[in-house]
């Protein structure tokens, strides 16, 4: 069951329990009023299994505030990995949302639609699309979400940290002549939080399912270049924090490794640290593990950087 309410003209539910989400306070945004871009318009069922949807049909917001009291006017928006094939969200995404709402910031879940989804058209750039629509969204709703527009974080995991770091190098300003006063929003990121990362297109490093589902089988090398992050930093990319493992054997830490030297190279303010032992997924790891220090480091960097 779904309570539906109105916000600025876009759909907003309070999320009862569904999917492994079951805080009566968290609330369920979608991202488009109407048919999202690059859609056919026909309709077709998502998939959900253990908390993990694929052939996303309806982008959405899944937003976790802080306690009150404790809100320090920043949010981190989450982009879940899947390999651009499937979005894990109520493990991993849960998981970060509670530990960003312990720090007073409020968590937000994207739930991007998938480039090899059904009913879509030049698949590869729906993702991204969506990502900015999110960004524009939350700084539109910064005053109901009682965050500052400049404290927000990008955040992503994977495929997820792909998108994350697509959304911090290949950003707009907004639009002030369109008729869409969202679109007037910029949807570049203050800030950029990636856990073991896929950045690179170039096949000696690149998750090549990621690869494959993004821009397919047999790219043109503009794709390749557009969609490899480490190519396409600036010098006014946002700071980064990130996080990999020397041991992932699923995507080489030598994508964080030339995202961190694109950074500096750049001048941009970036933190990265390689544990010996962080396999892929580990997420917020055990706390036995060296590999769960990432989120004591990664709590400091916050409160250096964005608080």
């Amino acid at each position: 069951m779904f309570l539906t309410f109105r916000l600025r003209a876009f759909p907003i539910f309070i999320l009862l329990s569904s999917f492994g989400f079951a805080r009566a306070q968290d609330l369920v945004i979608d991202l488009y009023e109407d048919v999202p871009p690059y859609s056919t318009g026909i309709s077709s069922e998502e998939s959900w299994v253990d908390g993990r949807v694929s052939n996303v049909q309806i982008p959405q917001l899944y937003i976790y505030k802080p306690n009150q009291e404790n809100n320090k006017r920043a949010v981190v928006i989450y982009c879940p990995g899947g390999g651009y094939s499937r979005l894990a969200m109520a493990g991993y995404g849960k998981g970060y949302a509670e530990y960003f709402n312990e720090m007073g910031i409020t968590a937000v879940i994207l739930k991007y639609r998938l480039p090899i989804s059904e009913n879509l058209t030049e698949r590869d750039k729906v993702p991204i699309t969506d990502g900015k629509q999110a960004i524009k969204l939350v700084r539109n709703m910064a005053e109901q979400l009682e965050i500052d527009s400049d404290k927000i974080i990008i955040m992503g995991s994977s495929a997820g940290g792909h998108l994350a770091s697509m959304l911090s190098t290949q950003y707009d300003l907004g639009f002030s002549n369109s008729e869409d006063k969202l679109q007037s929003y910029s949807s570049k990121p203050n800030f950029s939080i990636l856990i073991y990362p896929v950045i690179s297109m170039d096949t000696a490093i690149a998750h090549m399912g990621s690869r494959r589902n993004l821009i397919g089988s047999n790219p043109e090398e503009n794709l390749i270049k557009k969609y490899s992050s480490e190519l396409n930093v600036t010098k006014h990319t946002p700071p980064s924090f990130i996080v990999h493992g020397s041991n992932d054997s699923s995507v080489s830490v030598i994508n964080s490794v030339r995202y961190y030297e694109a950074l500096l190279q750049n001048k941009i303010p970036v933190e990265m640290h390689v544990f010996q032992d962080g396999a892929h997924g580990s997420g917020l790891g055990k706390e036995e593990e060296a590999w769960s220090q990432w989120k004591v480091l990664c709590k400091k960097w916050i409160e250096l950087n964005v608080l």
